[in-house]
């Protein structure tokens, strides 16, 4: 099989395939415009709300977003969905938001975590 991206296999390269395909359905080299399409959106944040947005979150609110996710959504790679955090929370707790911590002051690359499989 030939692709545009110019590889020939059988064997696919099946995230090069979706991620080639799709950038080219939706990207743009030079994307213009911007202004005129939010020209008249009015701004809706406060100052006060965006310092409230900016604010590091707590224990409480990491545990909320937590328990906000579907329970058997986006697994990782690895396989585990958010139920596994959910129902063992007690275990992993201090992981999480030591995690989430260091990810919003910026010490943390979410990178490596960030992935999820498409089932």
């Amino acid at each position: 099989m030939r692709f545009a991206f110019g590889k020939s296999s059988v064997r696919l390269d099946l995230e090069r395939l979706i991620t080639v395909y799709f950038t080219d359905l939706f990207a743009t080299s030079s994307p213009t415009g911007f202004q005129g399409a939010i020209k008249g959106i009015g701004h809706v944040v406060s100052d006060e709300m965006n310092a409230s947005l900016d604010k590091e979150p707590t224990e409480e609110e990491i545990k909320a977003a937590l328990f906000q996710m579907h329970p058997n959504k986006a697994p990782r790679p690895d396989g585990i969905r958010a139920i596994f955090y959910q129902k063992f929370r007690h275990i992993v707790e201090h992981d999480i938001v030591n995690f989430v911590s260091k990810w919003w002051r910026g010490d943390r690359d979410l990178n490596n975590i960030n992935n999820t499989c498409i089932a």
